[in-house]
This record gives structure tokens, sequence and C-alpha cells, in this order.
């Protein structure tokens, strides 16, 4: 689980702090227009957010990682749509969309409803500190290595590499969901 958390919060930190950046510098938007489209990440995410919630009550406890892992195949597909799409602002800009609703509903679960089904009535508050705690390492990581991909390689590249973190995140996922169910 904190391996979840720690991919999850890389991604979404690395899109809170550098898509501006990226608007700005691949497609030539001006700061207060770049600061607009991003608001769309956190709107999306607030949709998203409600929608997992709804699909994970209807799984019920024990099984939320199946609405995760779809969501996660399809942020690391929009991740790889944005990674080739920058040439075209509607196209970046759905991307981005795709990360948002793919990417924070399974987010939004992690420290509340996986908790609780992780840590039981007596470590719920013990798991909650415990996958946030991944997540932090996850935000370090964002800002230096989304940065240093970007000065060396490009946006793409920086794409891409997050893409590969949903994938590695997905397996992980995947893993825990197998775990959970022999137990």
């Amino acid at each position: 689980m904190c391996g979840i958390s720690c991919g999850l919060t890389l991604i979404r930190e690395a899109f809170n702090a550098w898509i501006p950046t990226y608007l700005v510098d691949v497609h030539g938007l001006s700061a207060g227009r770049a600061a607009q489209y991003s608001s769309l990440f956190p709107f999306v995410g607030g949709v998203s957010t409600l929608a997992a919630g709804f699909a994970s009550d209807r799984v019920g406890r024990g099984n939320r990682i199946a609405v995760a892992a779809p969501c996660l195949l399809l942020c690391s597909a929009s991740l790889l749509a944005l990674a080739s799409t920058s040439r075209s602002l509607s196209g970046s800009v759905w991307a981005i969309i795709g990360v948002a609703f793919w990417l924070l509903g399974p987010y939004s679960l992690l420290a509340g409803a996986v908790a609780l089904d992780f840590g039981g009535r007596r470590g719920s508050a013990t798991a909650a500190g415990l996958i946030d705690t991944a997540g932090y390492l996850g935000a370090v990581l964002s800002g230096f290595a989304v940065g240093r991909i970007v000065e060396t390689s490009g946006w793409p590249s920086a794409f891409r590499a997050l893409a590969a973190v949903a994938a590695a995140t997905l397996i992980a996922a995947l893993a825990y969901g197998r775990r959970h169910a022999r137990s």
C-alpha cells in the first residue's frame, strides 16, 4: 500500500507543480492562461474522487483495488498520450484531464477507506499515517526527478517516466489485491 501511495502522490504532485510550466514551455501560453488550464486538474480530480468513492462503496471493503486497477491502467495510457500530443494544446489539455480523472479517484481512497480496510478498528490511524508518509516520499521525488528529466530529456520523456510510475503502481496494486484476496 505504501508503494501505491508513493507512486500516486509522485504523479499528483508532479502535475500540481509542473503542468503550468509545461503549458508555458511547450504551448507558449502566458502564465495566467497556463494557470487557468491547470485548474482543470483539481476540478476533474474532484469529480473523480466522487466517482471513485461511489464505485468503492459498491464493491465493498477489501475490493477497492478493483476500482483502482483499471483507473491506473487508464492513467498510464493518458500519460503516454500526453507524451505524444505536445504539438496540440487541445490534445494536451484532454490528456491532462484524463490523468486527473484516472489518478485522483484512486489516490483519494488511500488514506481514508483503504487505511480503514487495512488497519481495522485499532490500527486505521497508524495505517493512514504510514500510507501518507510513503506519499510524502513520492512528493519529494516528483519535484527533483521530474525537473531533472525535463532538463536532460524533455517533457515527453518526463511523461513517459510518469507513465512507467503509473504502471509500476498498477503492478503494486494488483499484488496487494492478490495478497488481500488470499487472506
